[in-house]
């Protein structure tokens, strides 16, 4: 597995961020080796229809579709190197290892943003899960930026330790 291009960025919706993201183009396809990194990495979210899985590997967020290694939250482009290295290595071993895993196909189909909405209390705007609003805690939550407890107010509720949990199950945590 040889990287074709690379290209370190900051997010254009965090352009003053002192965060790096890496992103390579590798010279092979790996649809066929989702599924069995999806067995080796706990937490993983394969999807079958998109083609993609994304996981949290050594501590940053690592997106595989089809030629494409996509990999968030770096210091600087020496550690991204490093990192995407060191991930190469570790997906090659997977390959070499396949004729002994079980592939797994559980596809993850995370929930839509409005599912996540409708469970949250949508107080005027408290801010105490740290979001500008409701709307933008349920995209966090959909994206795994955020845990469910996060969202105090709904902790503090009737029902609230249900809906925590449906959120929890709706995001396979």
């Amino acid at each position: 597995m040889n990287i074709k291009e690379s290209k370190i960025f900051r997010p254009a919706c965090e352009s003053s961020s002192e965060e790096v993201n890496y992103n390579l183009t590798i010279d092979e396809d790996l649809t066929d080796l989702l599924p069995y990194i999806n067995r080796e990495i706990d937490n993983a979210k394969y999807n079958a229809k998109g083609s993609f899985i994304k996981f949290m590997h050594n501590g940053h967020k690592v997106v595989l579709n089809q030629n494409t290694v996509s990999i968030a939250k770096f210091t600087d482009n020496d550690e991204a190197e490093k990192f995407s290295s060191e991930l190469l290595l570790f997906l090659d071993d997977i390959r070499s290892r396949k004729g002994s895993i079980e592939p797994d196909y559980t596809t993850f189909d995370p929930p839509s943003v409005i599912e996540l909405l409708k469970l949250l209390p949508r107080k005027a705007p408290c801010k105490e899960c740290g979001y500008p609003a409701c709307m933008a805690f349920a995209t966090a939550l959909r994206q795994g930026e955020a845990e469910p407890e996060a969202c105090t107010v709904l902790a503090g509720q009737p029902d609230g330790e249900e809906k925590l949990e449906k959120i929890r199950e709706l995001l396979g945590r």
